[in-house]
This record gives structure tokens, C-alpha cells and sequence, in this order.
């Protein structure tokens, strides 16, 4: 309880001027003054005892969190709540607690939930004086930020993509366009496959701090069409080489039967270049056939001393023009010579 101008007002610590609205300073000799009004209250043995209350409660947490016991400071905190509900030392306190005890064993955890920690915080923002509730609440946001990577680092499946991005949203509401929140999101929804969300706070990065910013979805992406471009090049280059080795095949198949058609079909072209006559040289005559066999139909029979032009060779037979007209004659004959071949022309008679 505490009197100011004669009248009864009920206070909690730490308490708001009736009059101003704004924060006590500190207290001495039994009274309260405000620091900015500068009105002075008197306190009363039950404000006092409660005061006290409080305090020790603040010296039990601290002892509880220098022990790194963040379930007994959360319960501590809990209680100062419980007396006085305007506590922003204690909310943000409790907040702390919270967010240390989400990030502890799934088994001990399973009762706390990441959002207690932005809850606390909100309330204790509200409750901060005007004056310093802007720099307070970037304060909070940090903290939110720097909870969101401990839980992503830690338990980043259990507590899923929501929970993790509601902590730093938070932090982008107390404290907007800040770069590091902005690579946290895009780094979280990177992890969780949010691509949507992920090209929309990288352009945030690029249009405002980093022209060059890439998110890794969006480097596994030129990565990917780098792979791609190599891929089709690479399979073009292999269609061109296998249509090049075709290509070829084909040349040498018809150049290779070419050769053996004009080896078998055609006239002998280095016969037809080389050798131009023949001349018999059998006295009982050398048969012309009309084909370059044996029982071919006999055209004409020739005498020794023969010259004849030739067309064509096949084998042993030659192909030679008489009188207009084309057949064929054996040279040889189980190794006789039966028409000897010559380069010069005929010897005239």
C-alpha cells in the first residue's frame, strides 16, 4: 500500500506513478519517488513485506540459473508473476527459462512449447515502460532469433518448420529489416524445402543488402542447370559423333564395295591402264565365248598370233572386242599361257 496527495493507492513493484503513469525510481526512509513527475509516495509495511517477497524470489532464480537449473528459475519467476503480474524482469525471465527448457531432452521438454517463450516476451513488452519498450522489444526479438537457430541446430524435427519460424517472424515484428533475421528464415525454409518463402526474403536481401545474395535452394538450382546444360551438351556432342562415325561406316562400306564390285563386276583398272592387248599364242586356236566360262557359247576361235584390245578382266578370262562385237577368252590354263597380255597396239599386216 502506499499514500500519495491523502489518498490510498494499491502499488506493485515495480510500480506506476498514479499520477504520470511512469516508473518509480528507487526507494529510501519508508517512501517511493517518481522519476518523472517527481511525486513522492509513502510505503506501508505490506507493500514492503511484498517488495521483499519479490526480491528474494529474484535472488533464488539468479542462484537457480548460475546452476544452470532453468526449471527451478522458470518456477520462481512463475511465482513473482503470481504477486505482482506486471513484472517485465520476471516475464522475460520466464521466457528465457522457457526457451532454455524447449531446447533440453524431448523427455523433459514434452510439456514446454517453443511459443511459451514469444508469449512471455510479448507480455513482458507490454508491460515495459513506453519509454524503453522499443529497444526492450528489439531486444526480445534477437533473443527469439537466437532460440530459433538452437532449435534448429538441436531439435530441428521435432518442434518442424512452424515453430522455428514463428520465433524469428516474431523477431521481424520487433525488429524489421534486419539482415541476419532475413538469412535465418531463408536459411530454415532452405532446410524444410519452403522455396516460396525462401525466394521471397532472399529478393528482400537482394533488393535492400546484397545484390548477389543466393539461397541454397537457389544455388542447388543453377547448380542443378549447370549439371543439366553439361548433360545435354554432352549428349548432343555424343549424337554428333556417333552420326560422324556412321557417316563414315557408310563411306567405307561403299568405297570398300565399290572396290570389290570392280574387283568382281567391273573391268580390272589397273589391267585397263596397264594392259590394252592380247596376243595368241596356241597353235590349235584360242576359243571366243560369250561368257567367261568354259561351256560358254563359242563365238569365234582365233589364231596364233592374234591381237585383240581388251575390255575388261574377271580371273583368268578376258574380256576383248573383235569385229564389233565382245567376248571372252581364257590366257591360262592349268599354268599355260595360253594368250600372252601386251602394252603395245597391234603390229599391222
Amino acid at each position: 500500500m502506499a499514500i500519495g496527495n491523502n489518498k490510498v493507492t494499491d502499488i506493485l513493484f515495480p510500480a506506476k506513478c498514479p499520477k504520470c503513469g511512469g516508473m518509480f525510481g528507487t526507494s529510501e526512509k519508508g517512501k517511493i519517488k517518481c522519476k518523472y513527475c517527481g511525486s513522492e509516495f509513502f510505503l506501508t509495511a505490506s507493500f514492503a513485506e511484498k517488495e521483499e517477497v519479490i526480491r528474494n524470489y529474484y535472488e533464488l532464480a539468479s542462484t537457480a540459473l548460475s546452476g544452470r537449473n532453468d526449471k527451478e528459475a522458470y518456477s520462481y519467476y512463475t511465482k513473482i508473476l503470481e504477486i505482482s503480474p506486471k513484472e517485465s524482469v520476471a516475464w522475460l525471465g520466464k521466457g528465457m527459462c522457457a526457451s532454455s527448457l524447449s531446447t533440453l531432452s524431448l523427455s523433459e521438454s514434452s510439456h514446454y512449447n517453443p511459443t511459451e517463450y514469444i508469449s512471455c516476451f510479448e507480455k513482458a513488452i507490454e508491460v515495459t515502460p513506453s519509454e524503453v519498450r522499443d529497444a526492450f522489444a528489439q531486444e526480445a526479438g534477437r533473443m527469439a532469433g537466437r532460440l530459433a537457430l538452437t532449435l534448429y541446430n538441436t531439435h530441428s524435427y521435432y518442434f518442424g518448420k512452424k515453430a522455428i519460424l514463428d520465433l524469428l517472424f516474431f523477431w521481424e515484428t520487433k525488429e524489421p529489416d534486419n539482415l541476419d533475421n532475413w538469412k535465418h528464415i531463408v536459411l530454415v525454409a532452405d532446410y524444410y524445402g519452403d522455396e516460396k518463402l525462401s525466394k521471397m526474403y532472399s529478393d528482400k536481401i537482394r533488393a535492400k543488402y546484397d545484390p548477389n545474395f543466393l539461397s541454397d535452394i537457389e544455388e542447388r538450382n543453377i547448380e542443378y542447370d549447370k549439371r543439366e546444360r553439361k548433360r545435354k551438351r554432352n549428349i548432343r556432342l555424343r549424337y554428333i559423333i556417333a552420326l560422324m562415325v556412321i557417316v563414315l561406316i557408310v563411306i567405307f562400306i561403299f568405297v570398300i564395295g565399290k572396290t570389290v564390285f570392280h574387283k568382281t563386276k567391273s573391268p580390272d583398272k589397273t589391267l585397263e591402264n596397264a594392259v590394252k592387248y592380247i596376243r595368241v599364242e596356241v597353235d590349235w586356236g584360242l576359243p571366243v565365248r560369250a561368257t567367261p566360262k568354259p561351256d560358254g557359247k563359242l563365238i569365234k576361235t582365233l589364231k596364233k598370233g592374234e591381237q585383240l584390245p581388251v575390255i575388261s578382266a574377271e580371273g583368268d578370262w578376258r574380256e576383248v572386242r573383235i569385229n564389233g562385237e565382245t567376248g571372252w577368252v581364257r590366257i591360262k590354263l592349268k599354268g599355260e599361257t595360253l594368250a600372252s597380255e601386251i602394252t603395245s597396239p597391234p603390229i599391222p599386216k
